[in-house]
């Protein structure tokens, strides 16, 4: 069974960090999504952005990682048509019956889903899916704030106040009023995914994918 790891920004990353997350996912295969690479403490297998700031405020670094084997992912731009070393995909905000891939070459040709607010945790789960694992764990996936009397958007904002897409604290991003944003029913498109995807975010605000403790998670992955 092909297993791998997101990394998201979701705050309650910083629980699995108090319980040891680094070394037990150490060697495993694992996509980060945006600014998280910065904050590991080894190489990741991927690195997938949406937003073009991601490049723009780490260009030397993610040059340098792709030296040492690390996949970068990003959604098409044509200024990075002179990186080679990027893989440009295409995505999409309708959801269709998910993901008709067979091959990596399906990337090229094909569109994957990353929702209606652009949001780069879903074109991460999409290539995911589309990469054809068959275990997916979802890590920073609470979709905004837990307790919405809380500012605790990004679980590396302590470690770095600056790098960010603009959504530091920020809950309308994720928020409507008191509660999730309409949009956050895009998850439901997984629903028809071969993958088994896993939530390690008890109190996540996507109720979609079965739920995982830290400690959970640990097991399964032992």
């Amino acid at each position: 069974m092909r297993e791998i790891i997101l990394i998201g920004a979701g705050y309650s990353v910083k629980e699995g960090i108090e319980l040891g997350l680094w070394n037990k996912i150490k060697g495993k295969d694992i996509l980060t999504i945006n600014f998280c690479y910065r904050f590991l403490p080894f190489l990741p297998t991927g690195i997938i952005w949406g937003d073009d700031s991601v490049w723009i405020k780490c260009e030397d670094s993610l040059s340098v990682l792709s030296n040492y084997g690390v996949k970068l992912y990003s959604r098409k731009y044509e200024k990075y048509n002179k990186y080679p070393f990027i893989k440009q995909i295409r995505v999409e905000d309708e959801g269709h019956n998910i993901l008709p891939f067979t091959d990596d070459k399906g990337l090229e040709l094909n569109s994957i889903y990353m929702g209606r607010c652009g949001f780069t945790g879903l074109m991460a789960l999409s290539l995911a899916c589309a990469l054809k694992y068959d275990i997916i764990y979802l890590l920073g996936y609470d979709f905004g704030i837990i307790d919405y009397k809380e500012n605790n958007t990004h679980w590396y904002r302590e470690l770095d106040d600056k790098i960010n897409c603009g959504a530091y604290g920020i809950k309308s991003v994720y928020f409507d009023g008191d509660k999730p944003r309409h949009e956050i029913s895009d998850f439901n498109v997984y629903k028809t995914s071969k993958a088994k995807i896993f939530n390690v975010s008890p109190l996540s605000n996507i109720e979609v994918f079965e739920k995982l403790s830290y400690n959970q998670f640990f097991n399964k992955i032992k």
